[in-house]
């Protein structure tokens, strides 16, 4: 019964917000770090360019200076759906959901996810009950509770990315970064990025 209330007490609010909606999307924008705005914007523009490696470097650039970036980590999860990488989009989906429910039903995050997780559909009865069927589908299997640690190193080391001890950028280096911008398409196809690695 209290669960039944709390959906429907849910469900109210998304109603009553959504008029209110596109205000409150530019208030989110406006709040955003002035870099990481910066990061955002290239991606967005490499992604609706189809530069899909760009705009994961641009991305994950945002999300390391802000890790709770609504849309970066829905961004992000598209272009891993696109690369057909579903635990990873399911992880970047259910991070943003946790991150705002609200914000996430309201942008139809949650339509989106039936249409574009396989199997997806098949196990939701309830439309609103689209971000739990998505963390048993996906989570439960691989990403789920403290293993999540776990599976994520062993995806970097999959992939020959070895993260480092401390992660925080000192002054000298946030400076530099501030000054170098978003990565571009033409430095990812000219860089020698096997080399920029080892």
């Amino acid at each position: 019964m209290i669960t039944r209330l709390k959906k429907y007490l849910f469900l109210w609010k998304i109603r009553c917000l959504k008029p209110l909606y596109p205000k409150l999307a530019s208030f989110f924008e406006k709040m955003d770090d002035k870099n990481c705005r910066l990061y955002f914007s290239q991606a967005t523009q490499n992604y609706e360019r189809e530069h899909f490696a760009a705009a994961l470097l641009n991305l994950n650039m945002a999300l390391y200076l802000d890790p709770q970036h609504f849309g970066a980590l829905i961004l992000r999860g598209r272009i891993l759906i696109k690369e057909e990488k579903f635990d990873l989009a399911s992880n970047d989906f259910l991070r943003a959901f946790d991150l705002s429910p609200v914000r996430f039903f309201l942008e139809n995050i949650h339509l989106e996810s039936l249409e574009s997780f396989p199997g997806l559909r098949e196990i939701t009865i309830d439309i609103n009950d689209t971000p739990q069927s998505l963390r048993y589908l996906y989570q439960d299997k691989n990403f789920g509770g403290s293993d999540f640690q776990q599976s994520e190193q062993n995806v970097l080391n999959e992939w020959g990315v070895s993260s480092p001890p401390e992660t925080a950028l000192s002054i000298e280096e946030k400076l530099k970064f501030d000054e170098m911008g978003p990565i571009t398409q033409d430095e990812i196809e000219t860089v020698d990025w096997n080399r920029v690695f080892k």
